[in-house]
């Protein structure tokens, strides 16, 4: 009885992604590749999320609103519509950020009405 000839590997110069399937089981990946798809966009929204959360540093009302329009554009994105994208994502930490940074300005402040109030009244 003879044995069945060795599985035989592509050569160097085949191209693995013509999407013709392998010539034996010894190929490393045993389905073809697909095609590349086309690259989704960014969501639109993402440089204005962004520019507001960074904003948001120095004038801190901004925050909540990077934060808001960031959720919102994050959850277009979860449903397939956008790519995800750092600047997206950027700006809606740096408006979840800002927006604890007002809440601490604004207790800050709150606090210093009581107890300007509590010394002019002893």
């Amino acid at each position: 009885m003879t044995q069945p000839p060795a599985p035989q590997r592509p050569t160097p110069t085949s191209n693995p992604y013509d999407g013709t399937p392998p010539p034996s089981a010894a190929w490393p990946h045993p389905q073809p590749f697909a095609p590349y798809a086309a690259a989704m966009p960014e969501h639109p929204q993402s440089a204005t999320v962004l520019v507001l959360g960074l904003i948001g540093l120095f004038i801190p009302v901004t925050g909540p609103i990077a934060w808001w329009m960031g959720s919102r554009a994050r959850a277009e994105v979860a449903a397939g519509r956008y790519a995800p994208g750092g600047t997206l994502t950027g700006g809606w930490v740096l408006g979840i950020i800002t927006t604890l940074w007002l809440a601490v300005v604004i207790l800050l402040f709150a606090l210093a009405i009581v107890g300007l109030l509590a010394f002019r009244s002893a």
